[in-house]
């Protein structure tokens, strides 16, 4: 069976007031590849957002760990990404960064991103 994204970026979510721009913000990042948002969170997604096809809510009320286990368990992509709701990517930043991994990096390699958190973007 073949994967519908490149890509699956899984979130424990809580902060709804900040969920577009962290969509936009990957929209930005990743423009070479398909890739998909996965938030595991108990509240629903703002009315910008529920249009968007590539986006999976997955309603659950446990803890963190408990959100990622169950969103990684739902990725529809070869390669998932971990990160927080406030997060922000930079431009073109997953584009390089599955580059880096498609083209020096084997099945049990890892490739780690910096992101900036709550508007931050954290320094090169």
């Amino acid at each position: 069976m073949k994967n519908k994204y490149d890509l699956s970026i899984v979130i424990p979510a809580l902060r709804t007031n900040v969920w577009s721009t962290l969509y936009n913000s990957i929209e930005n990042a990743c423009k070479r590849y398909k890739w998909e948002l996965v938030f595991v969170s108990p509240f629903d997604l703002p009315d910008d957002l529920k249009s968007k096809d590539n986006i999976l809510l997955i309603k659950d009320f446990g803890n963190v760990p408990r959100c990622v286990q169950i969103g990684v368990k739902n990725c529809n992509a070869p390669l998932f990404f971990l990160t927080v709701d406030d997060c922000i990517f930079a431009k073109d930043s997953i584009d390089l960064a599955i580059e880096k991994y498609n083209n020096t990096c084997g099945k049990k390699d890892v490739v780690a991103m910096l992101y900036g958190e709550g508007g931050n973007m954290m320094p090169k």
